[in-house]
């Protein structure tokens, strides 16, 4: 039995092609789901990495950061590339360097080694996850395209659960006392059982007019981030050295000079990493503020909780797993069930209500832990979890509807991408400098006392971006 249809050397459908084998859509999901997963499996290992590499909290928010930076960064090259040498490969090549970059984070003998490949993590990731979409819709049609997206949400979302659960159980289960190995080395078979069949079932495709690659932009944006993060990361632990502010300069010369060559580019005919034209749309320009201020509370909410629990509470992996895996059946429920607010009260009034409601779960949050952390259990902090959840999908689905609603049609894939860059840059974020907040709170002594005034703060903090990002909703379309 076959499902929807091949796509022609161009890149979209042909009706009138060879069918395209069953076994083509889950094996091309497999590039959505590993690396999602891979975003959420590090944090409730965070701890037990710590202790057995002996690495500090600035290489710990590295390992989750450095992963996601990379990731960001390449995105949109990713993409393009795709189009350009044929996605199939390009998925083939990336899930190959995937299992690599995996071996070299589950054998790593130091938190030097571990960073490393987590950022090589992210560059694979970029190239092979462009592709998945793009193939879905370049060989499907009708139908069996819209069950390949509806199962293509499902797996993103279920990876975020997965992730959590997985690395749980496998730092619980300490196989052959590898302790947190196994988390990054399991991706190994998945990866080969992937290369093997996308060779087989997954038909190549190509774009007729591929986007030439802006390299410049993408070199400056990847120097602006990283110059930026960096030293919120590193700076605290290593006492603000001249590097630090060294990195701080260059990152803001960067981020000029970028938007100063992606406005000649686009001047010019050509097509830059981010669009100016675009961003000068307000729907756009608020979107992305809106998006970069809520991924950066949802960035710092994984890392903080996942430490706080085991490291404060001393609340072991997979309970730290199952206190924070409901927050994603919240966020997944609402998601599914929030269009039809969406179109009686029109998304940005539901995004406010939304990012006002994240904002007092957040203080609530706060309150109970300021009055009751040493005595937190696992049953009192999973309504928290789920409520984070929901207050998440409550913002993120109508925010998203409402920037695309408002670009012109031949501006939806770039603008797709500069959202999806834009979240996975707010994760970084939310890890180095909210999580800097985090361990600057907790201090030095890392006592009960001191990891529930860490804990605290960073709530207070994810409540106060979550009040700013309910002000620059405002300015969404209705």
């Amino acid at each position: 039995m076959a499902i929807g249809v091949t796509s022609r050397r161009d890149g979209r459908t042909d009706p009138d092609a060879a069918p395209v084998s069953r076994w083509a859509v889950p094996v091309i999901l497999i590039g959505s789901f590993l690396p999602a997963a891979d975003s959420h499996v590090v944090n409730v290992a965070l701890p037990t990495i710590g202790a057995d590499l002996g690495a500090g909290p600035a290489a710990l928010q590295l390992v989750v950061a450095g992963y996601m930076v990379a990731y960001a960064c390449l995105l949109v090259l990713g993409g393009r590339l795709g189009d350009r040498v044929g996605r199939r490969r390009l998925f083939v090549a990336g899930m190959a360097a995937f299992a690599l970059a995996s071996v070299v984070c589950g054998l790593a003998p130091n938190a030097g080694t571990l960073i490393a490949g987590r950022m090589v993590q992210g560059v694979t990731a970029a190239l092979m996850v462009p592709q998945v979409l793009a193939t879905v819709y370049a060989t499907l049609h009708g139908p069996a395209r819209d069950r390949a997206l509806g199962v293509f949400g499902a797996m993103v979302g279920g990876a975020t659960i997965a992730g959590q659960l997985l690395g749980g159980l496998v730092v619980s289960a300490d196989v052959a006392g590898l302790q947190w190995r196994p988390i990054f080395l399991i991706n190994v078979p998945v990866c080969v059982i992937g290369v093997l069949a996308a060779t087989r079932v997954v038909p190549e495709s190509r774009a007729e007019r591929p986007l030439p690659i802006d390299r410049p932009g993408t070199v400056l944006l990847t120097v602006a981030v990283v110059g930026l993060l960096l030293p919120a990361t590193l700076g605290r632990d290593t006492g603000w050295p001249p590097w630090t502010f060294v990195s701080l300069a260059v990152a803001v010369l960067a981020a000029i000079v970028f938007v100063r060559v992606e406005r000649r580019l686009e001047r010019a005919g050509g097509a830059p990493l981010v669009a100016p034209s675009l961003v000068r749309v307000p729907a756009v320009a608020w979107g992305l503020t809106t998006s970069v201020l809520f991924f950066t509370a949802v960035g710092a909410y994984l890392f903080v909780l996942a430490v706080s629990l085991q490291s404060g509470l001393g609340f072991g992996p997979l309970e730290s797993a199952l206190v924070i895996a409901p927050y994603a059946l919240g966020y997944l429920t609402v998601s599914l069930t929030i269009g039809r607010a969406v179109r009686r009260f029109g998304a940005r009034r539901v995004v406010m209500t939304g990012a006002v409601a994240l904002a007092v779960v957040h203080l609530l949050a706060a309150v109970q832990l300021a009055a009751a952390y040493p005595s937190l259990t696992f049953f009192s902090a999973i309504p928290f979890s789920v409520l984070v959840g929901a207050g998440q999908g409550v913002v993120m689905i109508p925010m998203y509807g409402a920037v695309m609603a408002g670009v012109p049609a031949d501006g939806v894939g770039v603008t797709s991408g500069m959202l999806t860059t834009t979240q996975q840059t707010g994760l970084a974020a939310g890890v180095s400098v909210l999580g800097g907040v985090f361990f600057l709170a907790v201090g030095a002594a890392a006592g009960v006392a001191d990891w529930q005034r860490g804990t605290v703060v960073a709530f207070v903090g994810m409540a106060v971006l979550a009040l700013a990002g309910a002000l620059t909703a405002r300015k969404l379309p209705h």
